[in-house]
């Protein structure tokens, strides 16, 4: 075969490996867009995953913190809440002794001690032990009462405390006033619980 003869062929085969080349090429680019893509898909859903997590961890940090703030302002609080009911019932039991000394709150306390005893017994006779610093017109009260209710009532040796006790049968009625201690204290606590459960949010955004 001539030169001239094998010039259409040689560039019939360079024609066909410059289309084999060119389709490589573009073959290529098309699985380098695909796997650039696929992997830009990849790193928007780990960076997701990491932005989901590091959400999630910050929350439990916080909610952690946040529980660890709220521990500590209960414990100050509830500190604070015993030593001001402490103070309050200290307060209550001086006023209710120096109150013993008035006459008509000295009758009305024996009076509603009696009283309790009364709807509480069978016309049993009452024995009652009373302060020694009860005064003549509440002792005089206490047994006309006692008359009007058809009571039958002994008096016991005084007592060194204010107040008075109330006994029959196998009962006794405390009714001296540093009795009342546990009473108040409840009475105390009921009232000043509440605040502990309030949230402070003053403090928390602080």
């Amino acid at each position: 075969m001539t030169h001239d003869a094998t010039q259409p062929f040689l560039a019939t085969i360079e024609a066909d490996r410059d289309r084999e080349i060119e389709q490589i090429q573009t073959d290529a680019d098309v699985q380098i867009k695909r796997i650039i893509g696929e992997a830009y898909a990849e790193a928007q859903h780990l960076q997701r995953d990491t932005n989901v997590r590091l959400r999630q961890e910050l929350s439990v940090r916080q909610h952690k913190e946040m529980s660890r703030v709220q521990a500590r302002i209960r414990r100050k609080r509830w500190q604070s809440l015993k030593q001001l009911q402490s103070g309050i019932n200290q307060q209550v039991l001086e006023r209710m002794h120096s109150a013993w000394a008035e006459p008509e709150w000295q009758w009305h306390w024996c009076r509603f001690w009696l009283q309790a005893a009364f709807e509480r017994n069978d016309d049993t006779p009452l024995r009652l032990a009373i302060s020694e610093t009860a005064l003549p017109k509440t002792l005089e009260q206490i047994t006309k009462w006692a008359k009007q209710n058809r009571l039958s009532l002994d008096f016991d040796e005084p007592l060194p405390e204010p107040g008075l006790i109330i006994r029959w049968a196998d009962f006794e009625l405390d009714g001296l006033i540093g009795a009342q201690s546990h009473t108040i204290e409840a009475a105390v606590l009921a009232r000043l619980t509440p605040r502990l459960h309030q949230v402070d949010t003053t403090i928390l955004k602080s």
